[in-house]
């Protein structure tokens, strides 16, 4: 028995093959019937979606006498089993794979005694390939949702030519709960986003990405800022995700360098010169955990030359092998040290040393946004 579920689980494990469902399949499908077809003498394998037969391997099979089965028989708990009417010399037993349309049958010739082996190889390929359809289907879910994410960052930074901008973001899972966003305002105001759900992974992206559609569409419409934060708020406060709290840094920077902005909870962002570092105030709560927050604007100066720093914990908490911090002292002075540098090549600096420092282990999502005031 452990011999044939260990055989399946390297089969259906396997790396190289399409993470698409269909494919993965029929790949699985294949590698199943060639494996065993001789050891326990099956005939067919195959897989319905619905009504159709999509897969089917090895020798044609009574789709009639199946589908009549499927009718008859759930096959969701544990796998069914029948005898051919039209050939007694055909056993057939078929199972569903949960969350899908998707249901596999396996055909052998018809034991004289018991068919014990058979039922084992069965029931093992229907736990494993359950479980691995629903983990396809989960990453396929992910990536759409990582793609869906990508899209909402913006492509381009040169938003006006008072401004030298790059941004960044580094999940440490496929998904992250960071995300940031750059909009054109006006001819002399830009809009600055950066957001940091907690937790990471799906749920957390899912919460970052609802707000800076929420900012956007609040935006859009000339709504405060503050009533859209407020709205927001709300939203979070009664979703049911896991990621229930958000911490967001919302500015419009204008070509003169006034800042008017709101600060939700968010690590306070710098404004850094030569021989000046300024930290922009935490003034209101973090989104989500109290339902009627009230929100605040503030204001800041950022001066001629100076970089305006927005990051999250993931850039300054990210730990070394003796679980020593980055901190926020140490990014800082990689910024100060680089004035004279562009958007970009400063971002790319504080990323490398970043990696370096934790060896390319992050344990949590890092963003960067640099603004360089010409």
């Amino acid at each position: 028995m452990k011999n044939i579920y260990r055989i399946l689980l390297e089969i259906v494990e396997t790396p190289g093959h399409s993470n698409n469902v269909m494919d993965a399949l029929r790949y699985i499908l294949e590698q199943v019937f060639e494996t065993f077809r001789e050891e326990f003498d099956l005939k067919a394998v195959s897989a319905i979606d619905g009504s159709a037969f999509k897969i089917n391997i090895g020798e044609q099979i009574p789709e009639d006498e199946i589908l009549e089965q499927l009718r008859l028989g759930d096959g969701d708990t544990s796998p069914v089993k029948f005898t051919s009417s039209n050939n007694p010399d055909r056993t057939i037993s078929f199972f569903r794979i949960r969350d899908t349309d998707f249901v596999v049958t396996v055909t052998y010739r018809s034991p004289d005694a018991s068919d014990f082996n058979h039922d084992i190889l069965v029931y093992s390929f229907f736990v494993l390939l359950n479980q691995k359809i629903r983990n396809l289907t989960i990453e396929d879910s992910m990536h759409h949702t990582r793609m869906v994410q990508t899209s909402l960052l913006p492509e381009k930074f040169d938003l006006h030519p008072a401004f030298d901008i790059d941004c960044r973001t580094q999940p440490c899972e496929l998904l992250g709960g960071d995300i940031y966003d750059l909009q054109k305002l006006t001819d002399n105001t830009i809009g600055i986003t950066l957001a940091d759900a907690s937790g990471h992974g799906f749920p957390a992206a899912l919460q970052a990405r609802d707000v800076v559609i929420g900012l956007r569409v609040g935006i859009r419409k000339d709504h405060k800022i503050t009533s859209v934060m407020e709205t927001i708020n709300s939203v979070i406060h009664q979703s049911r995700l896991t990621s229930r709290f958000v911490s967001v840094f919302y500015g419009e920077l204008e070509d003169n360098g006034n800042l008017f902005y709101v600060n939700a909870g968010h690590l306070s962002p710098l404004s850094i010169e030569s021989h000046y570092v300024g930290e922009i105030p935490i003034r209101n709560l973090v989104l989500g955990p109290i339902r009627n927050a009230r929100y605040k604007m503030g204001f800041y100066q950022i001066n001629s030359g100076a970089v305006l720093v927005l990051y999250t914990d993931g850039i300054t908490e990210a730990t070394d092998p003796h679980n020593r911090e980055f901190g926020k002292v140490r990014l800082i002075e990689i910024v100060r040290k680089r004035l004279d540098l562009s958007a970009k090549e400063i971002c790319s600096q504080v990323f490398e040393e970043v990696t370096d420092h934790c060896q390319g282990k992050f344990k949590d999502d890092c963003s960067l946004v640099i603004v360089k005031r010409l």
